[in-house]
């Protein structure tokens, strides 16, 4: 893709949610959370709250008209106009999602529930809010301009939140878009401030339809995941909410947050032959992410910003030439040389894609917690090499591997709009990439997945 990078960053100005939770102040020592035995280990399926003007604050993040695609207000139809939006990526739910964060800030309002609003962009350049939940806002909702896709780490937005916890307000219900980028980034940067978040499951949007990853990944950190009917039943009194959706997964003792400083690519058996034999139920979707991931790594970040690669293929056969191989791509043969490789370069977060079989991918994850490494798996971006990886993940996820796909991690890495978190070398690199890479178009527009 031609042009430049700073007016790329600049279109990336727009991400949505809104966080509220809470656990019941009265409810018996042990007994907020209802547990249903799994094969592995117990699920929650309901949990008891109160959330009160007095506990709780609403979070709308990003709903703005620019992440509604099918829009013209859509921003790569905006600045992009040359790419067309696949058909199949128009989510038919999103009016519906849209309407019931409409609700759930009406409602706020009606309970003088404290309710602040994010705005990706700057306030005198943003994408208006889309209108519908802009009129249910009330005059004293406070509204934030920011830059990062983790709100928390804007100054202004972070001392807010602290204000609420002096406050009493424990407590956030979180809506709003995008789901896998300035939601889930925010929401972690809640938890890790204190908050009980829930995340209003179905108040959610974003231009990939495949939310599991990122549902997963909340779950992990602790986050409660509600219907918007439960949350606001809960709002009107209800003590409890069910959760959904839900996940056989274990909580993470601490929580991920992705950073392009400490990583490293680690992809398995990227041979011809691995390649051409490997199982998914989109095999062309996932190639296509693949060969982005891969010019991500190799024409940016790997050069810029000292990402270490590493190729896993037990038989030494080499990386497919269908895919651009980073200059320092380290070939190994076993996953002790991986962690030894990632010790040497300082890295302790492996980024995971490729052909695995499932035993391949739970030993590696073992020996890479066991090293202190964490291993995080791009969902969209692997394949099986006998069954399509979506039948074991959740194992793997369940012994602490993190949940992620091409996009979570590519917003994890850039952090911010407008080129704020990247340095002069790190700019000139993905600008490189853009101009120079075979099919290379924007996060948002890649093929659905699933």
């Amino acid at each position: 893709m031609k042009g430049t990078i700073k007016t790329l960053l600049t279109g990336m100005v727009m991400t949505g949610a809104f966080a509220s939770s809470t656990a019941m102040a009265n409810a018996p020592e042990h007994a907020s959370w209802g547990y249903h035995k799994s094969a592995s280990q117990q699920v929650a399926v309901e949990k008891y709250v109160s959330f009160t003007a007095q506990n709780t604050a609403l979070l709308v993040i990003d709903a703005q008209q620019a992440y509604v695609p099918g829009t013209p207000e859509f921003w790569p139809t905006v600045f992009f106009p040359e790419y067309p939006i696949p058909v199949q990526n128009v989510d038919p739910e999103m009016g519906n999602k849209i309407q019931r964060i409409a609700d759930l800030v009406r409602l706020a309002k009606e309970k003088q529930v404290t309710t602040q609003v994010t705005y990706e962009g700057e306030e005198a350049f943003h994408s208006p809010m889309i209108a519908s939940i802009e009129q249910e806002l009330s005059a004293a909702s406070l509204r934030h301009f920011k830059a990062y896709f983790n709100a928390t780490k804007e100054t202004g937005i972070e001392q807010a939140m602290r204000q609420l916890q002096q406050q009493g307000i424990h407590q956030v219900i979180v809506a709003g878009a995008e789901t896998d980028v300035c939601v889930l980034q925010t929401v972690l940067g809640l938890k890790k401030m204190g908050f009980d978040v829930t995340v209003v499951s179905d108040a959610v949007f974003s231009t990939e339809h495949y939310t599991r990853p990122s549902f997963k990944r909340l779950q992990q950190a602790g986050v409660a995941l509600a219907k918007a009917d439960e949350v606001m039943a809960a709002m009107n009194g209800s003590h409890k909410v069910t959760l959904s959706p839900r996940y056989a997964i274990q909580s993470r003792a601490d929580i991920y947050q992705g950073d392009r400083r400490k990583m490293a690519a680690l992809t398995f058996n990227f041979d011809t032959e691995n390649l051409k034999q490997a199982e998914h139920d989109n095999k062309a979707a996932v190639t296509y992410r693949n060969r982005q991931w891969t010019n991500y790594v190799s024409y940016a970040f790997a050069p810029a910003s000292g990402m270490a690669t590493f190729h896993l293929n037990a038989a030494d056969k080499p990386v497919s030439t269908e895919f651009k191989q980073a200059a320092n791509l380290q070939s190994v043969d076993n996953i002790a040389k991986v962690i030894k490789g990632m010790r040497k370069a300082g890295k302790n977060q492996a980024i995971i894609s490729g052909v695995v079989t499932q035993s391949e991918l739970m030993r590696a994850t073992r020996r890479l917690l066991a090293a202190g490494i964490t291993p995080v798996i791009l969902e969209d971006s692997l394949m099986g090499k006998y069954v399509d990886p979506v039948h074991y993940l959740d194992k793997v996820y369940d012994l602490g591997a993190v949940p992620s796909t091409f996009k979570i991690t590519g917003y994890e890495m850039t952090a911010a709009v407008f080129n704020l978190d990247l340095t002069e070398q790190e700019i000139a690199a993905t600008q490189d990439m853009f101009d120079n890479a075979n099919n290379q178009t924007l996060i948002e527009l890649m093929p659905r997945l699933r």
